[in-house]
């Protein structure tokens, strides 16, 4: 013990010395007017050069300093003050602080109030303030009265002490608090008067107490306190107690507050102050502390239970948020009690009851059960069990917390693992019916998978005989919510068989659900007519549900025909049936008919409410006029609606965000704020979309991980699907992956848009490589693999489907991506294929898909692409006419489904909201669209020209694809004429082009051998374009000038842009391409050609028709490009040429809400080497640097070339950069050593939140097959998989149908029929091995390959014989009698 004590002799020797004030040696005696003139008070050591002189400055500035007014300190004008300024002092900080003299404070003090409180100084402070009335004004907003008046506490309010105090401590906002303040001597005298006022001691200690400074040096907690001391015993109330005790610690002074508490413990007030102090004492470990004010508060606790003491168990619960080290300091605690530390062995008794009493806080309190890590939570209860002090009530309450009040994304999670260990440590414990109910809802709020519900379901019944009702229907609902049919209906099927068939109706909703979420509109409708032939009597929820089912469709406006007979029937519709209808028009963006159903609203009753109201403004947007919908949501925001308004401005955010525009979305958030309205988790969102919009997603992540951290919002899967969206447009592939599998490991469903936006990455990265990779093949089989019928009836917005709902779009638009990139690398074959596979799992019930998916515009605009490029002309007549009548369908207004009594209603009417608004289209007939005889080749323009109405406005653009891959079509078809005709008519039909359409049309103009379309396409140009064309330099480099304000008129008003981005935003902004100008000096070329001929007119006519546009193709600047070098000069390019290649930026392996330390990111082969590196015995820094480099890679030590110069680094550049990767690995390993002795119990910005694996979050371990197999036809895995869930699905809904008792499935497919005929003429229908060159309207046979097909299976994909299989080529003709017979042995 004696060789450890010596080394410290001399440190604390110096501690000893050093706390000693040094003597201020003189040679005379220094009088009382020295302390007068603030001495103590100087910054500096007392042996500093200039002590004295301060002092003495400080002297000859006192006399003159109420005779003028402070420097640097503004006027008070309007009852505000200005804020304070700092003394000019010498701002020296001491060298070795000294304790101050505080007798001599207090002393001086206690002077200074007696001195105030006489006559004499009273006269004199009045006669200098008097002297200059603008003083009275700078020091407080109020008058300081003279002597002679007698002083009356009514005259000086409250609130103007208050004020005046603020404005001197800097408590109003932007100005920052001095911590010199309290040594000037205007605010002491002030303080002075204002402490001689007794009725205003209480407000002046509040103002002093709230905002106690963290500097040291501040003498405020000693003012404050000195307040305190004048308020009367009698008149103190808790909260003067509470602040008080904050003060007492603030000035260190333990025994003070102690005292302090005791008072309020008498008085009966204690229970603010002392909670305050238990878990002040208890999170910074001063166990002594602690138990002092447990014996004088809290031993009333377990002394008389029947005492009114809850109040200090609630103040407890409020305040224990306040404290997050509290955890590590219970864990600690009880840690040491176990081991009967010298420390606490003497107080144990108290300090256990302590740990019971923290434990009951802890697990009760909402914001530690927030952000307290599994590990923490469970290691806290493993030592309190070792402690013998565990019980389950501890663990029943934690469940219930989390469900009840706690905002964290695993709550699911955490609650299994509370449970496990509870039947555990107790496995004679028997857990309340009402734990189960409480960890199914926890499941149910965060989609949990049929297996975990199964095992609730399981536990409940093996702890209780059976689970009760409530829980099957808990279960029924939420995996309804997920389109989980298989797990309604065995969860179904068990609830018949444990309870009987139920007979209530709310059991049986579920079953229908289930399929209007997946948009299965033939499945509801057989489940509602169920219901009658159950003898349930259909509510209006029923009709609902059923009309829910018809929105969710393909084809949406069959919704009106279920509204028509609901009416019919005398069912009465509510808000949930109109607010359906909303969501149909709204996101058509058709005003009028959304006004017209708000009036069919109101004749019904139905009360107004604010989902109503946030279809209107959606409207609104959806057809840009977002100042109408700005002052529609200000004007009903404070009306009596029913639900929260703050949807409507989510719209409206929204609507800026896509724009780009954060000018808007900061107005937008400030008239929020200033309205009352309290953002959510989608007000949160569409403000990370704007960062996302303007390229800053690590601005957005780091927002997302921040808010999800502090507990604002939950971060869920749109959360996450907006940064992997982001990072995926700016092509950060690593960012993106580390997102991803985040998500992956977090959530068990992600949804549409993650797998989307790495499958863009994964394509991109396939177009760089030289080699057949096929990474976005591979990639593409893992999606489908992975991806189930939860990701289709997710109602969640997905970034990146184009406005597509999630159930329209998945998995039609992995494949109609796939099919873009392989046409764009020239593998027709391949992607005709990949169309073929995708007909083939659709007609296997693959994600419970309707064969109506086969049917949507954007898979026949993929065909048409691959159809055009295989020069199938017919077939790409046929599908350019269903693309328009689909078109048709959607963008035409929705007044033609509905009666002539509803159209009476709207008709001639405006249904005004505050805003003037259009009048209603006249309704028109779908049939009229469809000619009765039109030839196939003329059947677009025939039904664009019959076409009565014009479509909307917000769907004028949704042909934009189709037009392109159509014009492409009649480019190769050298049909331009048609071209022409196509875009008359489209305009006609109310289509617009977008600019794209416009460039493209201009191009394939220019390719037309007709020199009239030349000179069409200089017209177009002239018209459109002209007034918009940038200059060259910014038109090569494909960018834009745009105006940078709404009213920009000069051009120092305009912005530069990208194409590419503004084209997402503005699509109907008119501007060239680089490319565009490039094929008209084609024009210009041929015409010169024309001319050495000797014909001259071309030459002549295009300065007449467009002489603008002529001139600006003629001072087109040579380049060496190779859009110039292909159609101006004849050159070949033999490849893309290459791009420079970006500097290495190493992504963030943190995530979004995933550790920063290095320790949590070793890769799992080197985890062997960690105790190396920890043990910190070795600290060899050559050492260090090779282990680092095995966790973060290996330094690069050859030499770099500088690209910017064309060099190579020399030697000094390459040592420096040596020697900066070398440090920044040994700062690496000095952090993980750092990081292996930090407590982990509570989720921080640094180690962020752990993920917890449950079995709702295990990906599953199924092989993933390769990405070529899906160009195989003999592998059909997939197929396989999705027929047996298929064929198990609607067993179980024969088991469960009324009268289906010991009846057997019969097992048939009704998804092979073919699709329902649209007008006289019926769609194509494709099967597995269906060439796409067949006739449009030939239905294929079910018997799919010859019988020697099987024989070739090990063939190459370009063998003859496989080709042949695939073109469905029969080896002989087969009657109907054999193709029956061999039906009827393919079914045995």
């Amino acid at each position: 013990m004696l060789e450890r004590v010596s080394p410290c002799i001399e440190p604390a020797s110096h501690l000893f010395l050093r706390a000693i004030d040094p003597p201020i040696r003189s040679s005379r005696a220094l009088g009382p007017s020295f302390w007068r003139n603030g001495g103590h008070d100087i910054t500096v050591p007392s042996w500093w050069p200039l002590y004295l002189e301060n002092v003495r400055r400080r002297s000859q500035e006192q006399d003159g300093l109420r005779s003028r007014p402070i420097s640097g300190i503004p006027h008070l004008t309007g009852g505000r003050a200005a804020r304070a300024v700092k003394h000019d002092a010498i701002p020296i900080r001491p060298v070795a602080a000294a304790p101050s003299r505080k007798y001599t404070s207090n002393s001086r003090l206690d002077q200074e109030v007696h001195d105030a409180s006489s006559p004499n100084s009273k006269l004199k402070n009045s006669d200098s303030a008097a002297e200059d009335p603008e003083f009275q004004s700078t020091i407080l907003p109020f008058t300081l009265h003279p002597a002679r008046t007698p002083h009356n506490p009514s005259d000086q309010p409250e609130v103007e002490i208050e004020q005046g105090l603020e404005s001197i401590l800097g408590e109003i906002p932007g100005t920052p608090q001095d911590p010199e303040i309290f040594n000037r001597a205007d605010v002491r005298q002030a303080f002075v008067r204002l402490l001689k006022q007794k009725t205003n001691a209480s407000t002046l200690f509040h103002v002093l107490a709230r905002s106690l400074p963290s500097d040291p040096r501040s003498k405020q907690p000693e003012w404050a306190y000195q307040a305190f001391s004048s308020i009367p015993v009698s008149g103190r109330t808790a909260r003067d107690y509470s602040a008080a005790v904050r003060v007492a610690l603030k000035m260190d002074n333990l025994r003070l507050a102690h005292k302090i508490n005791a008072q309020a413990t008498d008085r009966g007030l204690h229970h603010e102050c002392s909670a305050f102090m238990l878990l002040h004492f208890t999170s910074h470990m001063l166990w002594k502390n602690a138990v002092r004010v447990w014996v004088t508060s809290f031993t009333e606790i377990y002394s008389n239970p029947h005492s009114s003491v809850s109040g200090l168990k609630e103040e407890l619960f409020s305040q224990a948020s306040h404290y997050k080290d509290l955890p590590h300091a219970m864990n600690e605690l009880a840690s040491r009690l176990r081991r009967r530390s010298p420390l606490v062995v003497r107080l144990y008794g108290r300090l256990l009851q302590i740990g019971r009493i923290l434990l009951s806080v802890l697990v009760r309190s909402n914001r530690l059960m927030g952000q307290i890590t599994p590990k923490g939570l469970l290691e806290i209860f493993n030592t309190y069990e070792a402690l013998g002090q565990l019980t389950p009530e501890y663990h029943i309450s934690a469940i219930s917390t989390l469900l009840e009040s706690v905002n964290r994304p695993d709550k699911s999670g955490l609650a299994t693992l509370i449970y496990r260990q509870l039947r555990s440590k107790f496995p004679e414990f028997r857990p309340p019916p009402s734990v189960y109910g409480s960890l199914i809802s926890l499941h149910a709020k965060e989609a949990g998978s049929l297996k975990a519900f199964s095992f609730y379901l399981q536990e409940f019944a093996l702890m209780h005989g059976v689970a009760d009702k409530l829980s099957y229907q808990k279960v029924l609902t939420a995996l309804a919510q997920q389109g989980d049919v298989v797990g309604v209906y065995s969860v179904f099927k068990e609830l018949c068989q444990t309870h009987s068939p139920p007979a209530e109706i709310d059991f049986y909703t579920p079953l229908l659900y289930v399929h209007a979420r997946l948009g299965d509109v033939e499945s509801a409708q057989r489940e509602f007519q169920d219901l009658k032939d159950r003898g349930l009597e259909t509510t209006t929820a029923c009709w609902n549900i059923l009309l829910y089912a018809h929105a969710r469709s393909s084809n949406p406006e069959t919704a009106f025909d279920i509204f028509r007979k609901m009416r019919t029937e005398g069912v009465h519709p509510d808000k949930y049936t109109f607010g359906t209808l909303m969501g149909i028009v709204s996101r058509a963006g058709d005003i009028n008919e959304v006004l017209s159903i708000i009036e069919q609203a109101q004749q019904y009753g139905v009360k107004g409410s604010y989902e109503v109201m946030s279809g209107l403004i959606h409207s609104y947007c959806l057809n840009d006029q977002a100042d109408t919908a700005e002052k529609l949501a200000e004007a009903t925001t404070g009306a009596n609606f029913d639900g929260v308004p703050v949807k409507m401005w989510n719209y409206i955010l929204r609507y800026y965000a896509f724009r780009k525009d954060s000018d808007g979305c900061l107005r937008i958030q400030t008239r929020m704020h200033a309205l009352g309205v309290k953002p959510d988790d989608m007000t949160y969102a569409a403000m990370m979309t704007a960062l996302v919009a303007l390229g800053k997603t690590k601005s957005a992540a780091q927002i997302l991980r921040k808010l999800s951290l502090s507990q604002t919002l939950v971060a869920n899967p749109f959360h996450y699907s907006i940064i992997i969206h982001g990072f995926a447009l700016e092509e950060d592939r690593d960012m993106a992956y580390v997102v991803y599998h985040e998500m992956m490991e977090r959530f068990p469903t992600l949804g549409a848009s993650p797998h989307l936006a790495m499958l863009h990455l994964q394509s991109r990265r396939s177009l760089e490589a030289k080699d057949s990779a096929h990474f976005s093949v591979d990639f593409l089989a893992e999606i489908l693999q992975r991806i189930t019928a939860t990701d289709r009836a997710t109602k969640l917005p997905q970034p990146g489907l184009q406005r597509r709902r999630a159930v329209d779009a998945t998995p039609s638009i992995y494949i109609e991506h796939l099919v873009n990139v392989l046409m764009a690398k020239g593998r027709v074959r391949q992607a005709d294929i990949l169309i073929q596979r995708f007909e083939s799992l659709v007609r296997s019930s693959f994600l419970d898909l309707d064969l109506k998916t086969l049917d949507s515009r954007e898979l026949l605009t993929s065909r048409l692409r691959v159809s055009t490029q295989s020069h199938d002309w017919e077939h790409v007549e046929a599908l350019w006419t269903r693309i328009l009548e689909r078109a048709i369908q959607v963008a035409t207004p929705y007044s033609g489904t509905k009666n002539q009594e509803d159209r009476e209603i709207s008709k001639h009417q405006s249904v005004t909201m505050g805003v003037e608004l259009l009048e209603s289209e006249p309704g028109f007939e779908f049939s009229s669209m469809i000619p009765d005889s039109a030839s196939r080749e003329l059947a677009g323009e025939a039904l664009l020209d019959s076409l009565d109405s014009k479509v909307l406005s917000t769907q004028r653009f949704i042909l934009e694809t189709a037009i392109n891959n159509y014009f492409r079509a009649l480019d190769l078809q050298h049909r331009h004429s048609s071209a022409v005709t196509l875009v008359r008519l489209l305009e006609k039909a109310g289509f617009a082009l977008t600019n794209k359409n416009w460039n493209f049309y201009i191009q394939i103009l220019t390719r037309s051998p007709d020199s009239q379309h030349w000179e069409e396409a200089f017209r177009v140009f002239e018209e459109k374009m002209f007034s918009n064309t940038p200059p060259w330099n910014l038109l090569v480099r494909g960018k834009y000038l745009v105006p940078g304000t709404p009213h920009a008129t000069s051009d120092q008003d305009m912005k530069v842009v990208r194409r590419s981005a503004h084209d997402e935003t503005r699509a109907d902004f008119l501007t060239p391409t680089y490319l565009t100008t490039v094929h008209l000096a084609t024009v210009i070329k041929k015409s010169g050609l024309q001319t050495r001929r000797g014909d001259d007119s071309l030459a002549l006519r295009l300065p007449k028709i467009a002489p603008n546009t002529y001139q600006f193709i003629r001072r087109m600047p040579r380049r060496k490009d190779r859009f110039q070098g292909v159609l101006l000069r004849d050159a070949k390019i033999r490849g893309d040429i290459p791009k420079r290649p970006r500097e290495f930026v190493p992504a963030d392996r943190s995530g979004v809400l995933g550790s920063r330390s290095p320790l949590d990111h070793v890769p799992v082969t080197e985890l062997e080497y960690i105790d190396q590196v920890v043990d910190r015995q070795d600290k060899d820094s050559v050492v260090d640097v090779a282990r680092a480099e095995r966790f973060d890679g290996q330094i690069d030590r050859s030499l770099r070339p500088m690209a910017q110069e064309g060099r190579l680094e020399n030697d000094l550049e390459y040592q420096e950069r040596i020697h900066r990767q070398e440090r920044t690995l040994l700062d690496t390993v000095d952090t993980i050593r750092r990081d292996v002795s930090r407590p982990r119990m509570m989720s921080d910005n640094y180690f962020g939140q752990p993920v917890i694996s449950s079995d709702s979050t295990v990906p599953g371990t199924a092989a993933t097959p390769r990405g070529d197999l899906l160009f195989d036809p003999f592998h059909r895995v997939l197929e396989d998989k999705s027929e047996g869930e298929d064929v198990r699905r609607r067993r179980l809904q024969d088991l469960v149908r009324p009268g289906a008792v010991g009846r057997r499935a019969t097992g048939g497919n009704p998804r092979n029929s073919a699709i329902e005929a649209h007008g006289k003429n019926a769609l194509k229908t494709y099967w597995p091995i269906a060439s796409a060159r067949t006739d449009r309207f030939a239905l294929k046979s079910r018997v799919h390959l010859p019988e020697r097909l099987p024989q070739v299976k090990s063939l190459g994909l370009n063998d003859p014989r496989v080709k042949a299989a695939w073109k469905n080529v029969p080896k002989r003709k087969e009657t109907a009698v054999e193709d029956d017979e061999q039906g009827a042995n393919t079914e045995e």
